[in-house]
């Protein structure tokens, strides 16, 4: 398949579950996080471990806009859990001005994605919005790779499919994230959340996610 027609069948893809996602109905936006939830608590870890919630200490996980599955419950028991939890930032990337490639061997991008330390879900009515309109945590906080890497990636998409495959809102960030946890944590555990409207019947619909070199898979979907 060649790049244009992955890209335009992608957004294809996208237009049509944020169609499906805005019109879902009030009550069903409701239940969705709490059965998430209870099925995150049960995870295997995909390496074949013990729980997944249970062996994580060092867990990213997403801020979620509003046609999203609200992840404050997931984000409120993590951290209940004492789990140290890293949210994302959009930052300039210092070394976009340098030119070349990146060490994936693209080039460089003008923005990059941090995950900084999240201390309570309160604080996130107090965030600054980024121009996507998510809360973000400041500056200041501690990222994620000061110290170590992440255990499980909770990681937000548009479309998902049962065997892993992803459609983003076409940044990238969460893909370069992903990738570079993998190279320090080969163990990590990434799990992709959503409603069950953005999951993909690929069986029946005739459709397939593409999947391009720089796409990462998760390890498991969850959609409710």
């Amino acid at each position: 398949m060649g790049k244009q027609t992955t890209k335009q069948l992608k957004a294809l893809l996208r237009k049509e579950s944020l169609a499906r996602m805005d019109a879902l109905p009030p009550q069903k936006k409701l239940a969705a996080p709490a059965a998430i939830l209870a099925r995150l608590r049960q995870l295997a870890a995909h390496n074949g471990g013990p729980s997944i919630w249970k062996e994580a200490q060092r867990v990213s996980c997403f801020i979620s806009m509003d046609h999203e599955l609200d992840t404050k419950p997931i984000l409120q028991a993590l951290l209940s859990d004492g789990k140290d939890v890293f949210v994302p930032r959009i930052i300039d990337n210092p070394a976009f001005k340098l030119g070349g490639l990146d060490e994936t061997g693209r080039s460089r991008r003008k923005q990059v994605m941090q995950m900084l330390r999240l201390l309570s879900v309160e604080e996130i009515g107090a965030f600054e919005r980024s121009n996507y309109g998510i809360p973000e945590p400041p500056l200041d906080r501690e990222e994620i790779f000061e110290h170590a890497s992440a255990d499980l990636i909770i990681c937000p998409g548009v479309v998902f499919s049962k065997d892993g495959r992803r459609v983003g809102y076409g940044g990238g960030f969460f893909d370069m994230y992903i990738r570079r946890v993998r190279a320090l944590n080969p163990r990590v555990t990434v799990v992709g959340v959503g409603h069950e409207c953005q999951l993909l019947q690929s069986d029946t619909e005739g459709q397939q996610i593409p999947v391009e070199e720089t796409d990462q898979m998760l390890d498991s979907v969850l959609a409710a």
